[in-house]
């Protein structure tokens, strides 16, 4: 993989969903910090919106708590 297709791209999509083993090996293999912070980046955004959903129903309050708590708990035991 090149530098300028190190980072996440829209256009990766289909090669992952493909399943094409090759191709998985070699995005696999790739360990560049850029492409690792956006990742977590994605999970910490993604996992924030699923704990603030889940934490509204009993309050706003817990929802901001379980904003900031879900992804943190997400990344720390991946």
């Amino acid at each position: 993989m090149s530098a300028a297709s190190a980072y996440f791209q829209v256009r990766q999509i289909p090669v992952l969903l493909g399943g094409d083993p090759e191709a998985l090996k070699e995005w696999a293999a790739g360990r560049e910090t850029g492409r690792m912070l956006g990742y977590a980046a994605v999970i910490f955004a993604g996992a924030g919106l699923y704990g603030a959903a889940m934490g509204y129903w009993r309050s706003p309050l817990q929802a901001g708590y379980n904003l900031l708590k879900f992804p943190l708990v997400i990344l720390a035991t991946a």
